[in-house]
């Protein structure tokens, strides 16, 4: 606790006096709605575990399915924007509508930034595929 004070004190008066919006929360209760309409897709092969994917065989002989081609997952951090082609969640949808009022206009200008890189290079991939 000692260690933390100052930090904790710094941050709570930071989240006090900022700009207050609820795109947060909305982006959230719209997810948990989608759960609970069950509104979800199956999660990429190239995002599972390679030890839960499945396998091609009933009885778990065969090939994992993770890995296979095209299938690969892009390390993000190895990108020279920090930023992959690759979609994570199959769908179009967007939960996260960051308002034009303090840091979150700065927010949305970043994520404008990133999903137009990300078309860019979803586009760059389909040629060289």
């Amino acid at each position: 606790m000692p260690e933390c004070r100052i930090t904790l004190s710094q941050t709570a008066i930071f989240l006090a006096l900022a700009p207050k919006s609820n795109a947060s929360y909305v982006a959230i209760d719209e997810a948990l709605d989608d759960v609970r309409e069950g509104r979800t897709i199956p999660v990429p092969m190239f995002l599972r575990d390679k030890n839960t994917s499945p396998v091609a065989g009933a009885d778990g002989s065969g090939r994992m399915m993770r890995g296979r081609d095209g299938e690969r997952y892009e390390y993000t951090h190895d990108s020279d924007q920090g930023v992959s082609g690759q979609d994570y969640l199959g769908v179009e949808k967007t939960y996260y509508r960051p308002t034009d009022a303090g840091a979150e206009k700065m927010l949305g200008e970043r994520l404008r930034e990133i999903k137009a890189l990300r078309t860019r290079l979803r586009k760059a991939g389909r040629r060289r595929g």
